[in-house]
């Protein structure tokens, strides 16, 4: 009878204990060292629920490693930081270890946690705080500075040439040092210089609005045909200049959407085409139903884009190239179309091969 009582004393104690851990909020996991070897002997519901392993599947340290940390060389970078956090903790005498560190969750979702050990002699309590949505704040964070800087970088270079070009041929105009054609001649390209300079700055403009404010979206009904004449009359100039070909296949249809987001995903893309469109080559722009969605297509001739700058155009990490006849570019604009449909549930499509790429806007059909 005297060995009865401690025992299920024993027992009642850990079934409280396991209560208690259920109730916890976050997830928990708790080891024990058995013969040398960390094995896990409970895992509390959050963490069956959040992170989604349940202890069969985890047994030991190891294989929580394992699973936490699919990539093999991202795994050994964190046991080799928390031995060393351990380490340090038994020479300093502290009984907690904190880092961060990114897990795989069983859904295959990468989330962020704070995780937090706490060492009581064999046994071990770690428990994980979501820091997900932090960490990917200051990720973005990070990129926009990032973004902010390369702006203004390639801004005080590219608006410092068109304005030093322009005040030379000022100075030039003055001193009637200018022949009839060679004033046309530079007007012409001050002219593209300009131009590509408005582009510049409306990009940036829309972009920080996009990256920075609240975007009010304002449904209204868009004739897609007319809009995008217009746009595209805008690069006359450069279409006639690279003796480009354009075939527009519009069925006038009318659109239920932003007009001022549709107008700068358009225009963008157009841009981009005809940036990369080599001399003599072509642009076809069509629009046309499908399921239901409007789709706005643009494709032009040239090398073709390759399946992992797709990739990057896509997941909005590519960097501007220039295009066929040296013009720069921010590497915005396709960035700020991502951004913008995103806000309109809708998305862009990219398909390439030697010859062409086509860009695909698809908008949710709302009428």
């Amino acid at each position: 009878m005297s060995m009865t009582k401690p025992l299920n004393r024993l027992k009642l104690d850990k079934i409280n204990l396991e209560k208690v851990f259920n109730f916890l909020p976050y997830p928990l996991l708790v080891s024990e060292l058995i013969n040398g070897v960390r094995q896990n002997i409970f895992v509390n519901k959050a963490f069956e629920e959040e992170i989604g392993f349940p202890l069969c599947e985890i047994p030991t340290i190891d294989s929580w490693f394992e699973k936490a940390y699919a990539d093999t060389a991202y795994r050994s970078l964190i046991i080799s930081e928390w031995k060393q956090q351990e380490s340090m903790a038994n020479h300093s005498g502290a009984d907690a270890i904190v880092m961060q560190a990114k897990i795989n969750t069983k859904s295959s979702v990468d989330q962020w946690y704070e995780v937090k050990a706490t060492i009581h002699g064999e046994i071990q309590f770690v428990a994980f705080m979501n820091i997900d949505k932090e960490i990917r704040k200051e990720e973005e964070m990070e990129k926009l500075i990032e973004n902010k800087d390369r702006i203004l970088s390639i801004l005080s270079h590219d608006l410092r040439s068109p304005l030093g070009n322009l005040s030379s041929v000022i100075q030039l105009a003055l001193d009637g040092n200018l022949t009839d054609d060679e004033r046309n001649s530079i007007l012409l390209k001050l002219n593209h210089q300009i131009f590509q300079m408005q582009e510049f700055l409306d990009t940036t403009l829309h972009w920080s609005r996009s990256s920075f404010e609240e975007t009010k979206i304002v449904y209204r009904q868009v004739y897609s045909s007319y809009r995008i004449n217009s746009i595209l009359s805008l690069y006359n100039d450069t279409i006639e200049r690279k003796h480009i070909r354009v075939t527009i296949e519009l069925r006038n249809q009318v659109i239920l959407t932003d007009e001022g987001i549709f107008t700068i995903v358009i225009r963008n893309l157009i841009s981009n085409a005809i940036k990369f469109t080599p001399v003599g080559g072509e642009v076809i722009i069509r629009e046309y139903q499908q399921n239901d969605c409007s789709i706005v297509e643009i494709q032009n001739s040239g090398i073709g884009i390759g399946n992992a700058k797709i990739s990057a155009i896509l997941s909005g990490d590519y960097i501007s190239e220039k295009g066929t006849q040296g013009e720069n570019g921010l590497g915005l604009g396709l960035k700020l179309c991502l951004q913008l449909l995103t806000k309109l549930q809708g998305k862009m499509s990219i398909e390439s091969s030697a010859g062409h790429s086509t860009f695909r806007v698809h908008l949710p059909y709302k009428g």
